[in-house]
């Protein structure tokens, strides 16, 4: 199978939005996404198809203060495998 990832965007919108552009040419392939359930788009991969077989644990940093700007956020591994 394929895995796609990683998946860096601003928004959950966004990040649906690159993982629809690179999941559509494969219709009917084995496809991966290797998320968080924190990314908040776990249900989204289930509505797409994406069946959830497993989880996984992304590492993290701690919350930023809220002074400073927000940065893009990671919403799928390049592989679990890879961490």
């Amino acid at each position: 199978g394929e895995v796609i990832g990683p998946v860096i965007a601003g928004s959950a919108e966004a990040a649906k939005d690159l993982i629809s552009f690179f999941a559509a040419p494969r219709g009917g392939a084995f496809l991966r996404v290797d998320t968080d359930s924190r990314t908040g788009i776990d249900g989204w991969l289930t509505e797409i198809g994406l069946v959830h077989v497993g989880g996984g644990v992304a590492m993290d940093r701690p919350p930023k203060p809220r002074s400073e700007p927000a940065r893009p956020k990671v919403y799928a591994l390049a592989n679990q495998a890879l961490g």
